[in-house]
């Protein structure tokens, strides 16, 4: 979300719009998840389990450059799915263009999600694993990633839960890595789609 955006029920609740019991629900529902990340963290931090919060950046444009005579001109949409470690700090962006994937399938960032839970996630011992993310259907709440988890799952014999936070209440820390590409960004030239992943690796 946005910083600039405001949550929907909070803003229909602050105009009377929405009644105070289904706010309240809101707020509750809202202060449980955040309550239940920060534990998470913590039992991470300990060794206990592998929590990972995950979340797609802002679309990015390819090229993005200052000359105004190219605003009009053609470009691609460039994306990038973030996952980090709430433990080890280790950050995984996954930076893909429309022409290598035109739409954004539940297929593409199921294939990002095993991918880390493969590379990054396993441990000697099994640990269970956490995901958080918000409740975008397309990307984090379908059968084609239950179902690629669920594999995973059986051939390592291992738990992987996934967690959603309240709906316009999703902060992560992935927020905080986006926003200092967002930094890194300011005054750079991009040609290429390749060049946000240079950016981010600097």
């Amino acid at each position: 979300m946005n910083k600039k955006d405001q949550c929907n029920t909070c803003f229909s609740y602050k105009y009377k719009n929405e009644t105070e019991e289904k706010w309240k629900i809101h707020v509750a529902n809202k202060e449980k998840a955040r309550k239940a990340k920060t534990t998470d963290k913590e039992l991470a931090e300990k060794g206990k389990i592998v929590a990972v919060t995950m979340d797609l950046q802002a679309v990015k444009l390819a090229p993005f450059l200052p000359a105004r005579k190219i605003y009009f001109k053609t470009k691609l949409c460039c994306h990038n799915f973030t996952l980090y470690n709430l433990a080890t700090r280790d950050v995984t962006c996954y930076w893909f263009s429309e022409d290598q994937n035109n739409q954004l399938q539940a297929s593409t960032f199921t294939s990002c999600i095993i991918d880390l839970l493969e590379k990054n996630c396993l441990t000697p011992d099994k640990l269970p694993i956490i995901i958080y993310s918000d409740g975008c259907g397309f990307q984090n709440k379908n059968n084609i990633l239950s179902n690629a988890i669920l594999n995973f799952s059986i051939k390592h014999q291992i738990f992987v839960y996934q967690k959603y936070l309240e709906p316009c209440h999703t902060q992560m820390k992935c927020d905080s890595v986006h926003s200092i590409i967002e930094r890194k960004l300011r005054h750079r030239e991009i040609h290429l789609p390749s060049d946000y992943a240079y950016v981010t690796k600097d």
